[in-house]
């Protein structure tokens, strides 16, 4: 086993680019999923996969890149994950939201919006003017692992550090086609045809459907985890003093996010599990273009994160409440700036 196994904050030293972890994965039942859907080119256009071309078949998404961050990021609202960041809640009505679980991370109008909203702006700019991240981690520290762009503010762009995609290779479109038919006719329940062609809004018509099907895959379904570790070198503290146990503490939830298990259960059709005939493999890539074979095992990922976290300091929890006063005066001064 390579040394960096035992000492994970090797990692961070100058001569690795990046670490890539690959694993393949199969369908519960047979070889046919159900990729996620986009819009058509045009409007009105139906729904459509994104499939594309390539000299060894047809490519196509199973599980986008910022889809998997949704889907990884929450785990760290969960035990023993849960303690290694700060816990930050927004309550609006009846309903509230982890910082986890909100799309736009830090920037996000849910957060915005709340007496944290001033605080949050001090951080991107501390980011943004004096290159000083240690503010933004110890708000939400995941909004700089998995990326962060505050377009509505102080313009401050954080790229993400992992990159998660599911891809399948050698893939080939189905269609589906389909036909309700309703319990009555329409001789049954007294409906004459000019009524027959309004039927169909209210549940009672015959009604055939053409539609996506899924693919079926004649290649490989394989998720890759990309981390940027060139991009986590860049991240500084006030002071070079407090630039190690930053990066460190980055560093341990990263991993985390990369190795910690998740459920692919995707949706309606697409439920994977991992495939014992493709094992993980995790590759280091220095910057010269030579590779290693690691093996990293979950647990000493832990070890080393909670210690990470311990040094850096995690940032406090919070609970916070939605302000609909600042989103109004917020609605009010873009309605000025539209009028003058």
């Amino acid at each position: 086993m390579s040394s960096y196994a035992s000492n994970l904050s090797l990692l961070l030293d100058g001569s690795v680019a990046a670490l890539v972890v690959q694993e393949g994965l199969r369908p519960i039942n047979g070889n046919v999923i159900f990729p996620p859907t986009y819009a058509g080119e045009k409007s009105g256009d139906k729904s459509r996969y994104n499939l594309n071309p390539t000299r060894n078949g047809t490519l196509t998404t199973v599980d986008s890149i910022p889809s998997q961050a949704n889907r990884i990021e929450p785990l760290f609202m969960q035990a023993p994950y849960a303690a290694l960041v700060p816990q930050v809640t927004v309550k609006a009505g009846t309903h509230t939201a982890n910082l986890l679980e909100m799309g736009h991370r830090l920037a996000d109008a849910a957060i915005r919006f709340t007496a944290l909203g001033e605080t949050i702006n001090g951080a991107f700019e501390q980011y943004r003017l004096h290159g000083n991240a240690i503010p933004l981690a110890k708000l939400g520290p995941t909004s700089l692992i998995f990326g962060v762009w505050d377009s509505r503010n102080t313009h401050t762009k954080v790229p993400r550090l992992l990159n998660a995609e599911i891809t399948a290779t050698d893939v080939e479109p189905l269609q589906k086609l389909s036909q309700f038919t309703p319990t009555f006719e329409y001789t049954d329940i007294g409906i004459d045809e000019k009524e027959q062609k309004k039927a169909a809004e209210v549940g009672l018509a015959h009604v055939p459907n053409a539609g996506l099907g899924g693919v079926v895959v004649h290649g490989a379904i394989q998720r890759t985890v990309t981390l940027n570790l060139a991009g986590l070198r860049a991240f500084r503290g006030e002071t070079d003093e407090q630039t190690p146990a930053l990066q460190n503490y980055l560093l341990g939830l990263a991993l985390l996010a990369t190795y910690a298990p998740v459920d692919y259960n995707l949706r309606q059709g697409c439920h994977l599990v991992r495939n014992p005939e493709q094992a993980c493999n995790t590759r280091l890539i220095r910057q010269d273009g030579t590779e290693e074979t690691l093996a990293l095992s979950l647990d000493s990922i832990l070890a080393f994160a909670s210690q990470a976290a311990a040094a850096f300091g995690v940032g406090e929890n919070r609970e916070l409440a939605f302000d609909t006063k600042q989103v109004k005066d917020a609605i009010k001064k873009a309605s000025g700036k539209g009028n003058e």
